[in-house]
């Protein structure tokens, strides 16, 4: 071979060299890119992981839900019938699992290639698979619970808990310790000890070291304390109505019901806490009717005025009943009780509305949402909740129908007035009577007609109000005298105040005679 041809097959072919340059480039130019891509993806799905469980973390809000709960089992232990300590647990509990995980955590397909490469090194170190798409559907979920939590609808409240643990399983995330504890409450608040039981365990097991455990630690011995002291007063030989006192103060309202049950002719207080227990598990509507009965019979004042602030807190902090609220306003005005419609009413401007409610009724009439599974899921909450509203709304009606009729029955009910009989069988009425000197003195617009007292055969009450006692109250300067049912004019044409005519009255003497109403038990 010659030198020249030698040099030639050492330099090679210059095009075919050119081609190979050309591969290697592109290759590492797309191995780059590609890196490139993966690693942009990664940080972006990085930082919408971080944004995700940021704004979880404040929609869950832990420090403030453990403080409501400590709060609630306080109000059940130590400060029951505390009505302050009630609505401001109602306040704090407003804000816990009420606000809404950010709209624009939509994933695009670069995010998507990034999040699977994500998903493949944590499923190579034994890690969980991050989804923030089934995340955010299921947080909808526990927000929908916990409003049925709020509001004692509890067996609502289990069923969509219960629902979560079979997604949740063992996992350790603060969802399902939130899902866990309250789901233990709930059935805790329906008299189901062994299931709250239960679920309380499996919190303690699987968080372990957390807030979680605490709390589901406390919540185990509260009902380990209550079911000892449960036997405890079964063994004691006090009466039903006693019994059922101390399982109410307890907080075991199943056995208070089931105790004040088997009394009969219960009195106004044993009917009253057997109303608050229905209403601790649970039966708002069968409560009210309860309390609605205890207000309208007005035997105990005391009892009317307890009985008509439940009807208030229902109506304007649990149910947003306007038909209630004002139902109680009026009662409460007429009680005497006009301070706590202000307190309730300045407690219900602090507590916030509920955001999972809004966001369901604004999806079903214009979807906010193009992920399918997350229209689909707020389709079937709406479903859900339009079912209890329908409940809701048969049982307001019935409520409605008897508060009308007792509205209507007191519109048509006359003031009671005092009734006189003359000699000569004049009748002349009035809600007040004015006496002095021997006379009895009637205003009138023009003249005031002035009548001796000897002319006057009988003074009496004319009532249409069935359900209400009165009586005769003589008010004097340095004397008030009550009692009385009937005035007359003895044998001596003296007005007595008893039908024998033994007690007399000073014919010179000035006073006043009005209507009172009063408590024939009392």
């Amino acid at each position: 071979m010659l030198p020249t041809e030698i040099k030639k097959e050492m330099k090679g072919n210059p095009n075919q060299d050119n081609s190979l340059f050309l591969k290697a480039l592109f290759f590492i130019i797309t191995i780059v890119f590609i890196f490139y891509i993966l690693s942009n993806s990664i940080v972006e799905i990085k930082l919408l992981e971080l944004k995700f469980y940021v704004n979880k973390e404040q929609l869950f809000n832990y420090e403030l839900s453990s403080k409501v709960l400590r709060e609630k089992i306080k109000n059940i232990l130590i400060s029951k019938d505390d009505y302050i300590s009630e609505l401001k647990n109602n306040i704090l509990e407003s804000n816990v699992m009420n606000s809404l995980i950010e709209e624009d955590l939509s994933i695009s397909l670069h995010e998507r290639v990034g999040l699977m490469v994500v998903n493949l090194v944590r499923i190579i170190t034994f890690n969980e698979t991050l989804n923030f798409i089934e995340d955010r559907k299921y947080i909808y979920q526990i927000q929908f619970a916990f409003y049925m939590e709020r509001t004692k609808k509890f067996p609502i409240a289990i069923k969509k808990y219960e629902e979560l643990t079979t997604i949740y399983k063992r996992s350790n995330t603060f969802e399902n310790g939130f899902v866990l504890l309250h789901l233990g409450y709930c059935y805790a608040m329906i008299g189901n000890t062994n299931l709250a039981l239960q679920k309380l365990y499996i919190t303690e097991d699987i968080f372990k070291g957390t807030q979680f455990a605490e709390y589901a630690r406390i919540l185990i011995n509260v009902l380990l304390e209550n079911d000892r002291r449960g036997k405890e007063i079964d063994n004691l030989a006090i009466s039903l109505s006693e019994k059922a006192d101390l399982f109410y103060e307890t907080g075991r309202y199943s056995d208070s019901l089931a105790a004040l049950d088997k009394i009969e002719n219960r009195n106004s207080k044993e009917n009253f806490v057997r109303a608050r227990s229905l209403e601790e598990l649970g039966s708002i509507n069968e409560a009210t009717g309860e309390y609605i009965k205890l207000i309208e019979k007005k035997d105990d004042k005391s009892i009317a005025i307890k009985a008509n602030r439940r009807v208030l807190m229902i109506g304007t902090i649990y149910e947003d009943n306007k038909v209630l609220t004002e139902y109680a306003k009026q009662n409460a005005n007429s009680l005497g009780d006009k301070e706590f419609i202000k307190t309730v009413e300045n407690a219900s401007t602090l507590v916030q509305s509920n955001k999972i409610l809004e966001k369901i009724n604004k999806n079903a009439s214009d979807p906010i949402t193009e992920n399918k599974d997350e229209a689909l899921q707020f389709a079937e909450l709406k479903q859900e909740f339009e079912a209890v509203k329908i409940e809701k709304n048969k049982e307001n009606e019935a409520l409605k129908t008897i508060i009308n009729n007792i509205i209507n029955e007191r519109r048509m009910t006359y003031p009671p007035i005092l009734v006189i009989r003359f000699i000569d069988g004049r009748i002349i009425s009035g809600e007040k009577l004015e006496f002095s000197a021997g006379n009895l003195i009637i205003s009138d617009e023009n003249f005031p007609i002035i009548l001796p007292n000897s002319n006057i055969e009988e003074i009496t009450i004319e009532s249409k109000q069935n359900n209400k006692d009165y009586r005769i109250k003589i008010i004097k300067d340095y004397e008030n005298i009550s009692g009385i049912k009937k005035i007359i004019n003895n044998s001596e044409g003296m007005l007595a105040i008893s039908e024998t005519g033994n007690t007399k009255i000073n014919d010179n003497s000035s006073f006043y005679i009005i209507i009172e109403e009063f408590n024939p038990n009392e």
